[in-house]
């Protein structure tokens, strides 16, 4: 994933604005593929379904039992998720491209044409049962196992960067209205 992914999650700029050297290799049939997998694996709802739990960490790490940093906290939670749920596109597009560096084309079309299949969905809704799912060949299951370990592994460091980004953003807000924090 590289400096690209370090910028991305790092707040630095987007990938409208800049093509990353080691992205200007992916084919765009290629980038394409990796994009309909993401679409059907439901990683924006993955990663939109973070943004509350990572409000949670930050809030216990920042508030800890103090009523009024709590009430300031609150009142300044609504924009920053909206500003974190705006950067779901780009956070997804970070897991497509991982996708597209990681398999060919054609790879990735068979890894989505599983996931759009019954025992796919399944499998998607209860990642546990890869294990257990003997419908699969060695292939098929090695390339699941790895599209699952890198789409939690992108989970893992688009979590961490937006509880970064909201802590940061947070602790700069209340202190704005005198908490020491």
């Amino acid at each position: 994933m590289g400096l690209a992914l370090v910028l991305l999650l790092a707040g630095g700029p987007s990938q409208a604005q800049v093509a990353p050297a080691e992205y200007i290799g992916l084919s765009a049939e290629r980038l394409g593929a990796a994009r309909e997998l993401v679409a059907t694996i439901g990683a924006a709802d993955q990663l939109t379904s973070l943004i509350p739990r990572v409000m949670q960490i930050v809030k216990r790490d920042l508030v800890q039992g103090r009523p009024p940093v709590e009430k300031d906290f609150d009142a300044a939670s609504p924009p920053m998720l909206d500003g974190l749920s705006a950067r779901i596109p780009e956070f997804a597009e970070t897991i497509a491209r991982s996708y597209a560096w990681t398999f060919a084309t054609r790879q990735l079309r068979e890894i989505n044409a599983f996931y759009l299949t019954p025992v796919g969905q399944k499998m998607r809704q209860n990642p546990a049962m890869r294990d257990k799912t003997v419908l699969l060949s060695r292939d098929l299951q090695q390339k699941l196992a790895t599209a699952q370990r890198l789409n939690k592994q992108a989970q893992v460091k688009i979590g961490k960067a937006m509880a970064d980004e909201l802590r940061r953003r947070m602790t700069e807000e209340l202190r704005k209205q005198g908490h020491d924090v």
